[in-house]
């Protein structure tokens, strides 16, 4: 049975998984350090690919952590990360020092 047939549009779903995520700004959490996907060196920082505790790999969204050059991340470990914003089903993360 679709969505539409009980009444729900696919707009609805995404509506309310994105009320369900915006309520982690500005919160810090312990983000497990998954793999580097990026440098930004005009920026000076680096982009990491992490997870939060409710997001199942190939489910969920992911956390997109952003931290300065000289900060070290290591993955397979935790860091604590303060959530800044959200960009569809993932969160923007940034390192708390």
């Amino acid at each position: 049975m679709s969505l539409e047939k009980n009444g729900f549009r696919s707009d609805d779903i995404l509506s309310i998984t994105e009320k369900n995520m915006d309520r982690f700004a500005g919160e810090t959490l312990d983000v497990l350090v998954e793999e580097r996907i990026a440098a930004n060196a005009e920026a000076d920082s680096d982009l990491w690919l992490g997870r939060l505790y409710w997001q199942a790999p190939d489910i969920d969204g992911a956390a997109v952590i952003v931290c300065n050059s000289g900060e070290k991340l290591i993955a397979g470990t935790f860091a604590k990360c303060k959530v800044t914003a959200r960009r569809g089903f993932d969160l923007e993360v940034r390192v708390v020092v």
